[in-house]
């Protein structure tokens, strides 16, 4: 049986050129390199894929990824080249190769196994930032019952789309500037110039954003607060929720499970009882629905 191990790991040091270093030291580099980023892709696409969800570029990532890893060889061909000069120059003949290869095929397959959980790792990390949750609430915004579709005075949010444009919003005595910077498109900027704020909405799972919204907020007691919508093009299907007060203090953030169609607006502002209640998600299939508590 060790008689076995021994040749097959002979066999498989031998296939990774291991056996021909120094010399094959470009070679050896350039598999490793290929194989490592192979490895990495192929175990994140095969994670994202479990999860199903909507606008994954895992198709086009593994059309490509081959490609990608050639590329990354050739890196790797050219560095060992560099080493493999570097090693004639100075020290060639007086640095036995033998004692090396079997840490270089240890260090193969580590760097495979490290590829292998970090391409998991990394699906798994951005599919936790985006899952639905509340992650700010100051006690000041309550959930509601969704309203009828037959309530009266119903209005819909200023859709600010992805343009070079920076939108005025205006509610109660502020003037807000949204903008979306280009072209990285990573976050959502609200600034005031009379206050002298400058506020970042953005979540690294809504990386790039596709969709801001924007609208009013009116409380029974007389408040105005401004509720902003962010949707990002990485996940489509969830929307970053931001309340902000009137002197821009952020009291309220959930990240949300859209409903509708993406490229659509998802919030809708209705008039009950003296107060405001946003509605979150298309008319016909709205799951949420909030309000300033009493």
């Amino acid at each position: 049986m060790a008689t076995r191990s021994r040749a097959f790991l002979r066999d498989l040091q031998d296939l990774l050129l291991v056996y021909r270093i120094p010399e094959g030291l470009p070679a050896f580099t350039a598999v490793t390199t290929a194989s490592t980023l192979f490895v990495f892709g192929v175990s994140a696409c095969m994670v994202e894929m479990s999860f199903g969800r909507l606008g994954s570029p895992t198709g086009l990532a593994l059309i490509f990824l081959p490609l990608w890893s050639g590329l990354f060889g050739l890196v790797g061909l050219v560095l060992g080249a560099l080493v493999l000069l570097a090693w004639k120059t100075v020290s060639y003949r007086r640095i036995a190769a033998e004692p090396a290869r079997p840490w270089l095929t240890r260090a193969f397959f580590s760097l495979q196994g490290v590829a292998l959980v970090s391409g998991a790792g990394l699906v798994l990390h951005v599919e936790l930032q985006a899952a639905p949750r509340v992650i700010l609430d100051r006690g000041i915004v309550e959930g509601v019952p969704v309203p009828t579709a037959d309530t009266s005075d119903r209005r819909k949010a200023e859709l600010l789309w992805q343009d070079d444009e920076v939108r005025i919003v205006k509610w109660g005595s502020n003037e807000t500037s949204v903008d979306l910077p280009r072209p990285s498109r990573q976050a959502v900027l609200v600034s005031d110039a009379s206050r002298g704020v400058v506020l970042r909405l953005s979540n690294p799972a809504l990386d790039p954003v596709i969709l801001v919204e924007a609208a009013p907020l009116r409380s029974g007691k007389g408040g105005v607060h401004l509720v902003v919508a962010v949707t990002g093009g990485s996940f489509p299907d969830r929307a970053l929720i931001t309340v902000l007060a009137a002197d821009y203090e952020v009291i309220y953030r959930e990240l949300i499970e859209r409903t509708g169609c993406f490229d659509e607006p998802i919030l809708e502002t209705v008039s009950h009882r003296g107060r405001d209640i946003v509605v979150l998600g298309a008319p016909e299939c709205a799951t949420k629905a909030l309000t300033v508590r009493r």
